[in-house]
């Protein structure tokens, strides 16, 4: 839609939005975040979708689809300490949200309800729906029963 067009559009002189390939994502904060959810860097490389803001060679948001399937993709997004409040993460995720598409998959945003800045970039991308889950751990069996 035109939000994200618009977004786009805000991409500041002399930042680029970049791919990330195994060189890039060896950088990156999350890089053990998206080994764990997609099982290894393999996988995140042939199933998921990942974008940087960069400028030179300074990476400023790492942003994500790391969890694709049944049409759908979770997306999230992390900026650089010293770069956040610069609407930097909506513009890198305008950018991501098309990738999805392409793919043909619809994104989701999903975060805790406590993360303000999160909920706030959601918003700005025209994410409004909220609905509240919670995530259950079990314990592995132990097998001394």
């Amino acid at each position: 839609g035109q939000v994200l067009a618009d977004w786009r559009r805000r991409l500041p002189d002399g930042f680029e939005i970049q791919p990330i390939d195994r060189r890039l994502l060896e950088r990156c904060e999350w890089r053990s975040d998206m080994e764990f959810y997609c099982g290894s860097v393999d996988n995140f490389m042939v199933n998921g979708i990942g974008l940087c803001l960069m400028h030179g060679d300074d990476i400023i948001v790492e942003a994500y689809a790391s969890s694709l399937g049944g049409g759908r993709a979770e997306i999230g997004a992390v900026t650089r300490q010293v770069h956040r409040g610069r609407g930097y993460a909506p513009i890198t995720c305008a950018y991501l949200i098309q990738a999805c598409e392409e793919r043909g998959c619809q994104p989701y945003w999903s975060c805790d309800a406590d993360n303000e800045a999160s909920i706030l970039v959601a918003r700005k991308l025209g994410f409004g729906r909220e609905d509240a889950y919670q995530i259950l751990e079990y314990n592995p069996l132990s097998g001394n029963d």
